[in-house]
């Protein structure tokens, strides 16, 4: 039953357990009792130990009670045979050349999340991903360049050491840079992005109203959230080039996690393009051009 349950699951290393019906381990208690057994081996440690002994000779597989590979739960109450996988996580990058696609699972609609997440089960023959997001973007954002990293979570995979494809093309994304590892990197991981918005203005901007915009990057952009804390995002550069007297093309370098919307139209947000242009500014669109890990 063990080697049926675990045929065509890769592991190198197991553990074996054993759940036993209740009026056993009441004899098995019995017994050690009655003839003063205290600090010898139990019933279920027997049964596990032949039963590793068993396995390991079929498998040529090691014993790790540890970090096992593979889980293998005997349940003699109902005779069935579970198995439980180690997780492992596959981190990669993507790009998303079309809008309209949101970044995170949406009822009744495709987004980025169930394109990676099939196609990863898929590749693992694993039985549920968690996806963990290097920044976001919104709906209608493109992301360009090298692609946003990702961190996937495959919990139960049948294979350990998947194949996986450089790069891969899924009907709106494109995914590069896929490994495969067993441990979880440390979060959060700090990054910048390269980001081009597209602005209008309510009112005609003048030139040097236009020139104060380089004075952003000279200080700290505060944030304030409805529980009074004020968080701080550094953009690091910031360039501008108008298309019409109402109409602007920004690109900044920021780091991760600016709320691009609410810096461009001073939403609880300082200093803001709204603020330093003195007119209501509307974020028409902004797309990511590169995505930077830092060290």
């Amino acid at each position: 039953m063990i080697e049926d349950a675990t045929r065509g699951v890769e592991f190198s290393t197991f553990v074996i357990g054993a759940i036993l019906r209740p009026s056993l381990l009441d004899r098995d208690d019995a017994v050690r009792s009655a003839h003063h057994l205290k600090g010898s081996g139990s019933i279920k440690s027997e049964i596990t130990q032949y039963l590793t002994r068993r396995f390991r000779r079929v498998t040529d597989a090691a014993i790790d009670y540890d970090h096992p590979d593979l889980t293998v739960t005997v349940n003699f109450r109902d005779d069935s045979v579970h198995i439980h996988t180690r997780p492992i996580t596959i981190s990669g990058r993507y790009t998303k050349r079309r809008r309209g696609i949101p970044q995170k699972r949406q009822p009744d609609t495709t987004s980025v999340e169930k394109q990676i997440s099939e196609f990863l089960l898929d590749v693992t023959g694993a039985r549920r991903a968690r996806i963990t997001w290097i920044g976001g973007e919104d709906k209608q954002s493109l992301v360009l360049g090298d692609g946003r990293p990702f961190l996937a979570r495959m919990f139960n995979p049948r294979r350990q050491n998947p194949s996986l494809p450089s790069t891969h093309t899924l009907p709106d994304v494109g995914l590069a840079c896929l490994a495969a590892s067993p441990d979880s990197p440390v979060m959060p991981i700090p990054f910048r992005s390269v980001i081009r918005i597209r602005v209008s203005t309510e009112d005609a901007v003048s030139p040097a109203l236009l020139r104060s915009l380089r004075m952003i990057p000279k200080t700290p952009v505060l944030i304030y959230n409805d529980t009074n804390r004020i968080n701080q995002k550094r953009i690091y550069s910031l360039r501008y080039r108008r298309r019409s007297p109402n109409l602007l093309t920004i690109s900044i370098e920021a780091q991760g996690g600016l709320p691009v919307k609410r810096f461009i139209e001073g939403d609880s947000i300082s200093p803001s393009v709204a603020d330093m242009l003195e007119t209501s500014c509307t974020c028409l669109s902004f797309d990511f051009l590169q995505v930077i890990l830092e060290k």
